[in-house]
């Protein structure tokens, strides 16, 4: 009997073997895949990513990866240095530069070009069969980065098994996205996804978290981006006076071979009743009776310019049409946009004579320089009512309190450890924010929103609020005061809905006309929801207590518009940090893509307010660590928050609501020397010495750390200047500009000099420095200087909808 068994089993044991075996990839197709399949690093501004790569083309010495746009950064920011590297993990491992040849953030695909004398044969670009339901695929890639490196610097390649449960279409039959039943991992992203014969089904791009759903960009799409294409076209006044405007245009292209040839922009006026016309084929035509502007190549790009006259209107009605060619004679027709255009009939302005003065206008001066930061000293100051809620403004430089019943809001100074003042309110019955200089109150009784200036102590501007609807949150930058962010109750709903507020107007922030909305993921406006921003408010966190789990929602800023990333768990509090991070109260990291990144178990997290460093507050025992950014050893333990004990310990934990959320209660300066502390109390606020020189040379690393901070807003056309301070061990640090606005300079020492222009774009201006000093440690200061009126925020528009400030017309076409 015994035997018998051993017999039966057996026999059920032979046909998985051989299934398992049919399944395997032939060696010979799995040795091409693997090596063609690259790890990407890359360094960039305040963050390094991971993810994974492939080689999709080679000519001669040259090729072409291809990887998600996300794995190099937000796109505006300066271009990360990014490493290539292809046999990662093997005794032949092979690391090169990768320049960013092409780039689309709507497909989320990126395209890097390397050069070296023996590449690999790529991967085939498309599938054997057609691509559908139950399709078996094999994912490529480098799931957890370095995590899964096994002694070694870089890791070796992992292949993972699925297959394709679905093909999602658009309404028009265009294939979306790709849904794959199989695992990607952080690591995945920009990794090829084949079927048995190696070809291409599509790019590993996102996951559906706590699931197996995964999802990849179709070949497609590849395909397409490879062919090239005009992905947007940029109208910015040169002049406009006498009813005469000339427009400088600009085409951004997707196109990483170099395909496109010619590219024309032709305008013509729009009419009543106007009717687009198309061939037999249901393609557009070309526009009739257009001026037509032939865009000239010049280093890499295309450009031109184009002159329109209305001297009988100020505003006027066109339509927008891009042509181009890939190769010698492949002609493309955009779809027309509209296009509103704002005529100055009034005759230019008098330019200044050659020995004018080119200074600053109606007797201003340049930016003063920055008032020094008198030393720290611990103090403890009490307040004369209860708070219930801190807001960071000025960078950092004023904590804003709402005390419980009164009709007023504090203004604590932590330069100098003591109140500046009080902000006296006409109502106790208020919501409000604070960025940069600004604090805006909204009162819900009179349905007003109205500002204050924060070093002054003075109220600015009363204006009834100028979206229908009940607010119930405002929020704003720590160090940008131009705008805020209002959620508030449509008429008749129950969502909650955003809009775009320019603070220095009070009205909303316009898009094609309309007011810059969208809803967030926690959308019951009834709801106990939570939003909190970065210092640039660039990037939005969300989560709510109603839930179970609560949810982590990242909203991401990209010109006016913010789109969202979710993770369905529990994190507590979700804190935003100035290294696009997000610390939350149970210990973990996540990036903007809501994607955990990291943990440190038993702590809850708080970003630092510059500098580069942060917070880890022991739940056990309240003791506190400073870490700096990407690590999660600590330089140093630090304290104990004040009156340590069980309640204490469940109230930093936790968000009650019935309480101060624990992230409000710990401010962070490192830059300034101070920690700043609310205790269980509400009623102190408690400074204490943070000596990080002290700190950095006790805890024995090479350091080189910024501890200064810019003026964040300018004002346009008067001049401005920044002297950056940093600590080093090594010393002699020099300063590079690696990207800045046009005209701006850096000395020796490290002091900035600039004068804007008279115009700013809404999303300000990006600026990254380069510091090294004469160890070879190197880091880049960034940061984003805003004009003072919304930062032109209501200038014209496009009929496309992506307006970028006054003068400036963007038209972005999708695939």
């Amino acid at each position: 009997m015994k035997s018998f068994t051993c017999i039966l089993m057996f026999a059920f044991l032979l046909p998985t073997v051989a299934a398992r075996a049919q399944d395997a990839l032939p060696e010979r197709t799995l040795t091409k895949l693997k090596a063609a399949t690259v790890f990407v690093k890359t360094k960039g501004p305040g963050q390094e990513r991971r993810g994974t790569g492939f080689l999709v083309r080679k000519k001669g010495k040259i090729g072409w990866v291809v990887t998600n746009a996300h794995v190099l950064g937000q796109s505006g920011e300066s271009d990360p240095v990014v490493e290539v590297v292809f046999h990662s993990g093997d005794p032949d491992e092979l690391v090169l530069t990768g320049a960013l040849a092409a780039r689309d953030d709507a497909q989320d695909l990126a395209v890097l070009r390397v050069e070296a004398p023996r590449l690999p044969l790529p991967i085939d670009k498309a599938p054997k069969k057609k691509v559908d339901a139950t399709l078996p695929v094999y994912i490529l890639g480098f799931p957890l980065g370095e995590a899964l490196a096994m002694g070694r610097s870089n890791p070796g390649v992992t292949v993972s098994k699925g297959s394709v449960s679905s093909v999602r279409k658009d309404s028009d039959g265009r294939i979306e996205a790709v849904q794959i039943d199989g695992e990607f991992n952080p690591g995945n992203s920009g990794g090829p996804v084949v079927d048995a014969s190696g070809g291409l089904v599509g790019i590993a791009t996102a996951k559906v978290s706590g699931t197996h759903i995964s999802f990849a960009i179709p070949h497609e799409n590849l395909q397409e981006m490879f062919g090239g294409r005009v992905r947007a076209i940029t109208l910015s006044e040169k002049s406009n006076a006498r009813g005469a405007m000339t427009l400088d245009v600009s085409a951004d292209l997707s196109d990483p071979v170099d395909a496109v040839s010619r590219v024309a922009v032709l305008i013509a006026p729009k009419k009543p009743n106007d009717r687009l016309d198309r061939d037999s084929r249901g393609r557009y035509t070309a526009l009739k009776g257009a001026k037509v502007c032939n865009l000239q190549k010049s280093r890499g790009a295309f450009r031109g310019e184009i002159k329109l006259q209305n001297r009988s209107t100020t505003s006027a009605e066109y339509w927008v049409q891009t042509r181009y060619v890939r190769g010698k004679n492949d002609n493309q027709l955009m779809e027309p946009r509209e296009l509103s255009l704002t005529f100055d009939q009034s005759a230019p302005a008098r330019k200044a004579k050659e020995n004018e003065s080119d200074g600053p206008e109606d007797g201003g001066e340049e930016n003063a320089d920055a008032e020094a930061v008198p030393p720290a000293k611990d103090s403890e100051t009490k307040t004369p009512a209860v708070i219930d809620e801190a807001l960071v403004a000025g960078g950092g430089r004023y904590l804003v309190l709402k005390l419980r019943e009164m009709p007023a809001l504090a203004v604590y100074d932590t330069w100098k450890g003591e109140m500046a003042g009080n902000l006296r309110l006409p109502s106790s019955q208020f919501v409000y924010a604070a960025g940069g200089d600004l604090a805006v109150v909204y009162f819900d009784e009179d349905n007003l929103l109205q500002t204050w200036d924060l070093a002054k102590l003075e109220k600015k501007l009363t204006k009834p609020n100028p979206v229908s609807g009940r607010v119930k949150n405002l929020l704003m930058g720590s160090a940008r005061g131009d705008q805020a962010v209002v959620q508030f109750q449509a008429s008749g709903s129950s969502t909650g809905d955003h809009y775009l507020l320019n603070t220095r107007t009070l009205q909303p922030v316009n898009k094609g006309g309309q007011p810059v909305m969208w809803r967030g993921h926690h959308s019951y406006f009834e709801h106990p929801g939570y939003l909190r921003a970065n210092r640039d408010l660039t990037i939005l966190t969300e989560w709510s207590r109603s839930g179970s789990p609560s949810g982590v929602t990242v909203h991401t800023r990209r010109g006016n518009e913010f789109t969202a990333k979710n993770d369905h768990t529990s994190a507590g509090f979700l804190a935003p940090g100035e290294d696009n991070r997000i610390y939350t109260g149970i210990g973990d990291l996540y990036s903007t893509d809501a994607v955990k990144v990291g943990s440190i178990s038993g702590q809850s997290l708080f970003p630092g307010v510059g500098g580069g460093f942060y917070l880890g507050l022991r739940q056990e025992d309240g003791r506190i660590s400073v870490y700096p950014c990407g690590k999660a050893s600590p330089l140093c333990q630090w304290g104990v928050f004040p009156d340590w004990n069980k309640e204490t310990q469940d109230q930093m934990r936790y968000v009650r609501s019935d309480a101060m959320p624990p992230d409000r209660r710990i401010v962070f300066l490192p830059t300034i020397g101070r920690i700043v502390m609310l205790p269980l109390d509400n009623q102190r606020v408690v400074m204490k010495k943070f000596d990080l020189k002290a700190t950095l040379d006790e805890s024995g690393i090479d350091y080189l750390v910024v501890t200064s901070a810019p003026p964040p807003t300018v004002q346009p056309r008067k001049a401005w200047k920044y002297q950056i301070h940093v600590l080093s061990k090594a010393g002699k640090p020099t300063y590079k500009l690696d990207f800045a606005p046009q005209g701006m300079k850096v000395s020796e020492d490290g002091l900035i000099t600039w004068k804007p222009p008279a115009k700013l774009p809404p999303q300000g201006e990006k600026v990254v420095v380069l510091i090294r000093d004469a160890g070879e440690e190197e880091l880049f200061h960034s940061f984003t200087l805003h004009g003072p009126g919304g930062a032109g925020a209501s200038g014209g528009s496009s009929g496309s909808g992506n307006s970028s400030g006054a003068g400036v017309h963007r038209i972005e076409y999708g695939r």
